[in-house]
């Protein structure tokens, strides 16, 4: 539902309109305390990704990504993700020029902004994988 507390990116390769590979990147940023997106932000822009797609964007990863050159697109949250990219291939998502999710402090969301509730001991395993 929200780019920076997300579990994984796919991150899809694309050569003249034409899905070339596909791999999977750990989100490491997903269950830090605060500034999740800006850290997610930071590791699409390391492996050169030129476009990110979620179901919603906070205004700190909106604002980092769009430092950072990378265009932002929203995406229907439900789809697969090589519906997302045929999608946004054929034209019929576009980047977006606003934010799209309500502001967000901290890594304990409530299940009324859509987010997923973390019990403690999934917290711990993702922080040991860390």
């Amino acid at each position: 539902m929200v780019f920076g507390r997300c579990p994984t990116f796919t991150i899809v390769e694309v050569e003249a309109g034409t899905i070339r590979g596909v791999s999977v990147q750990q989100n490491t940023a997903m269950m830090t305390i605060g500034g999740a997106g800006i850290l997610a932000a930071r590791l699409l822009g390391r492996l050169g990704i030129k476009a990110a797609m979620a179901g919603n964007f906070g205004p700190n990863a909106f604002a980092a990504l769009s430092a950072l050159g990378i265009s932002v697109v929203q995406v229907q949250p439900g789809i697969t993700v090589r519906e997302a990219v045929e999608r946004y291939l054929r034209g019929e998502t576009r980047p977006v020029a606003a934010l799209t999710a309500p502001s967000f402090k901290g890594m304990f969301p409530t299940p009324r902004f859509g987010f997923p509730v973390y019990s403690k001991e999934s917290e711990i395993a993702l922080l040991d994988a860390q």
